[in-house]
């Protein structure tokens, strides 16, 4: 590697980002002010060590997230590398710049660090990371469900509808606790809002304050695919 081409990232971690081949579709999420949007890409090259070039599709799910794609807005990206079970890649960068002319591209810093992971053979079918929800002081767990989708202020929490403990109200105060990498992890939350979907009770959770367990949450989700 030349100087002009010297990173943070090792060995290894270089090989699997010079895997993806331009053309390659990847999965962005996008912090807004009310959650984290994920939309479908394609990737297009890389400036090592200095940037990322993505394209920017003229749909209307993109064209709803583009007051967002200003810099220094944080995005994570996810992709593929196929092979035996295949690996997901997923790092976290910032937006440099977005371009509507000539070509609609999104410019975004280079990785200081990957996560990896191996793809399983049985996918779940809901993907996202397992809790326990826990009522009031409660030390048993009420429910289980999955975060599907979390952010630094919250995240979406879905449930399997069947049974009474899975229904949650509005403005109810929870905790959400799971074990990560053997470290057990309690946030402390606030039930915003619910929908009910295809057998599933969805909820817009807040976090009630900044909590060093939502960082180690977050760094997990990315990749729970």
């Amino acid at each position: 590697m030349s100087k002009a081409e010297t990173t943070s990232l090792s060995k290894d971690d270089m090989t699997a980002l010079k895997s993806l081949a331009p053309g390659t579709v990847v999965d962005l999420q996008i912090e807004t002010p009310t959650a984290p949007q994920r939309l479908k890409t394609h990737y297009v090259g890389m400036d090592i060590p200095n940037a990322f070039i993505f394209q920017v599709p003229n749909t209307h799910k993109w064209a709803n997230i583009r007051d967002y794609l200003v810099a220094g807005n944080e995005v994570v990206v996810r992709f593929v590398i196929e092979g035996g079970l295949g690996q997901v890649i997923a790092f976290k960068t910032t937006i440099l710049k977005c371009f509507s002319k000539p070509v609609s591209i999104l410019i975004t810093g280079f990785p200081s660090k990957l996560q990896t992971m191996g793809l399983r053979s049985d996918r779940r079918s809901q993907p996202g990371i397992p809790v326990s929800v826990y009522l009031d002081q409660e030390e048993q767990e009420r429910v289980r469900g999955l975060i599907i989708d979390v952010s630094k202020t919250g995240c979406k929490l879905a449930i399997k509808t069947g049974s009474e403990d899975s229904k949650l109200e509005v403005n109810k105060k929870i905790t959400l606790g799971c074990k990560l990498d053997g470290e057990t992890i309690r946030i402390d939350s606030n039930v915003r809002n619910v929908a009910e979907v295809k057998g599933y009770y969805y909820y817009g959770i807040q976090f009630t304050n900044e909590q060093k367990a939502v960082e180690t949450l977050i760094e997990r989700y990315i990749l729970a695919l």
